[in-house]
């Protein structure tokens, strides 16, 4: 075995056991309270939602069918879909480079490496369908740009405009894409406009999108308006501040060696590939100017992601350090979710922090609730009421005042329960409050204060 097929080998290998360790994950962690709050939709089953399309719970509800509502079930569609878009950007990454080089290799590596893919594609979360959905349009895409014949050019628009379709129903990031692609055609490739297949994948994507558009039409826009009032803000002031920011959550969830071979082969698409050049574009001038105004969200650029390390791929230097320190991360990352070996505090161990403690936590409030008859717990913060909605074995009363239960059908209004109030302790604890705490080997990893009322009315969350 030659020296270049002795590394594919070892790849391919590699890449086998990140998949096992993915469905091990899934099985075994415990669910997060973002994960809770989707699994709610999921019994909720709609076109769209006020946080986001619909994409995200009707994976939920498929997985819980299979495998029931245990967090397996629910996360199960996340690992498979890793599983298929790695083999995918693969094969997008021997269209764009030939089947003689590495770079389709590498390029599964890096994005396997990364922790936004790596490990946020066992939470399922609208990112997870989203990145799938991103890759499978990529894939398409750049097949349709080499179609010459009506009938296959016809074919891989209207994929390319099903998959586009399905990514926004995913989530809203996804126009940062279809925005890419319009640009490349108008810049690159305006010859294509002349063909009715282009139109066509268009309205494919149009069609597909409908169901979350008049899903926003009938309840006055309630999700486009909550993301896109988001670039309404303007602190430039604290541009520098946010900026960094949004660069510092990259080099993580990226990892920084990564991130830098990506960073570089970005900048070399634009005369090498520029296609993906104009695709990755879009997003980052629209997070860059978000950041001039607002905090952006460490998850936002996700949909990039893909085409970045389809460009990293371009970069021959320091990849093969980039992709060990990538998987190193991950392990850690990874043992560290399982078996909570290294004693952190709950600021610096993020896995414990959303996803353990919360079954003793929930069986905790139902009991301190039922000791001071109280008929409901009254939960103001959404996926803390959701979480423990989950972990509510005696459907005790979970109520909650956020006006997002009220786009979820069956959610009915309570009025004037007494209840015990919860929410999240972040001051010093002062004498005679009353306090539960949650647990994770013999550590506390959050503290919660907790208060009467007897005028809690909100939405019942179960």
């Amino acid at each position: 075995m030659r020296n270049g097929e002795r590394r594919v080998f070892f790849s391919i290998v590699i890449l086998f056991i990140l998949i096992v360790l993915r469905f091990i994950l899934a099985a075994f962690l415990p669910l997060s309270p973002d994960e809770a709050y989707y699994w709610l939709w999921s019994k909720s089953l709609q076109t769209s939602y006020f946080d986001h399309p619909f994409m995200v719970a009707l994976w939920i509800r498929l997985g819980t069918i299979l495998w029931g509502d245990s967090p397996f079930g629910i996360r199960f569609f996340g690992p498979l879909s890793a599983v298929l878009g790695t083999i995918i950007l693969s094969m997008t990454a021997r269209q764009l480079y030939g089947t003689a080089n590495r770079q389709p290799v590498y390029a599964a590596l890096l994005l396997n490496g990364t922790i936004m893919f790596g490990f946020g594609m066992i939470i399922m979360t609208p990112d997870t369908p989203l990145l799938f959905f991103t890759i499978l349009t990529l894939w398409a895409f750049v097949k349709a740009l080499r179609m010459h014949t009506a009938k296959a050019a016809c074919f891989w628009w209207a994929l390319t405009g099903l998959c586009a379709g399905l990514a926004f129903d995913s989530k809203y990031t996804a126009c940062f894409l279809v925005v890419g692609m319009g640009l490349y055609i108008l810049i690159r490739e305006r010859r294509l406009l002349q063909q009715g297949a282009v139109w066509f994948g268009a309205a494919i994507t149009l069609l597909t999108t409908s169901p979350v558009v008049l899903w926003n039409a009938h309840h006055h826009w309630a999700g486009l308006l909550k993301q896109g009032a988001r670039m309404g803000d303007w602190h430039p002031e604290r541009a520098l501040t946010f900026i960094a920011e949004l660069a510092g959550g990259q080099i993580g969830l990226a990892t920084p060696l990564v991130a830098l071979v990506c960073f570089c082969g970005f900048l070399k698409a634009r005369r090498e590939k520029p296609v993906l050049f104009w695709l990755i574009l879009p997003g980052v001038a629209v997070l860059l100017f978000h950041a001039c105004g607002g905090r952006v969200q460490a998850n936002w650029p996700a949909v990039l992601y893909p085409a970045f390390m389809l460009a990293g791929a371009l970069v021959s230097w320091g990849r093969n350090w980039a992709v060990g320190t990538a998987w190193f991360c991950m392990l850690v990352l990874a043992v560290q979710g399982l078996y909570a070996p290294l004693p952190l505090g709950a600021h610096w161990d993020p896995v414990a922090r959303q996803t353990r403690g919360w079954a003793a936590l929930t069986d905790h409030l139902i009991h301190e609730a039922k000791a001071e008859h109280c008929q409901a717990l009254f939960v103001p913060d959404y996926a803390l009421a959701s979480i423990l909605a989950y972990h509510d074995r005696e459907k005790f009363p979970i109520i909650s005042p956020d006006q997002r239960w009220s786009y979820l059908r069956g959610h009915n209004r309570i009025h004037g329960a007494k209840a015990l109030i919860v929410s999240e302790k972040r001051s010093e604890i002062q004498q005679g409050e009353k306090i539960a705490d949650r647990y994770f080997s013999q550590r506390i990893v959050r503290s919660y204060h907790l208060e009467e009322t007897v005028s809690g009315e909100g939405y019942r969350v179960q």
